[in-house]
């Protein structure tokens, strides 16, 4: 999980700091390459730490609530003024 996360942190720092558009587009490619790629990670990281049936599932059901909300909180961040031109 350390390795993707580098990895996201990495495309991260490309798409936000890069002149050039080829690499920033490059850099989405290696955002979702990381941040994909934890999932599973996570999820078994979380379900082996919990004791009981019933936490396992609430907690992995709050997880995935959690990353839903994220998606749909990153398509309402862009305003129309910072489109690109």
């Amino acid at each position: 999980m350390a390795v993707q996360n580098l990895i996201c942190i990495t495309g991260l720092f490309l798409t936000g700091y890069h002149k050039n558009n080829g690499v920033r587009y490059f850099g989405l490619f290696l955002i979702n390459i990381g941040a994909s790629g934890c999932i599973p990670g996570v999820l078994a990281y979380s379900a082996n730490n919990i004791t009981t049936h019933t936490k396992r599932a609430v907690s992995t059901a709050v997880i995935i609530a959690a990353g839903g909300v994220g998606g749909i909180f990153a398509t309402m961040v862009y305003r129309q003024k910072d489109a690109p031109k």
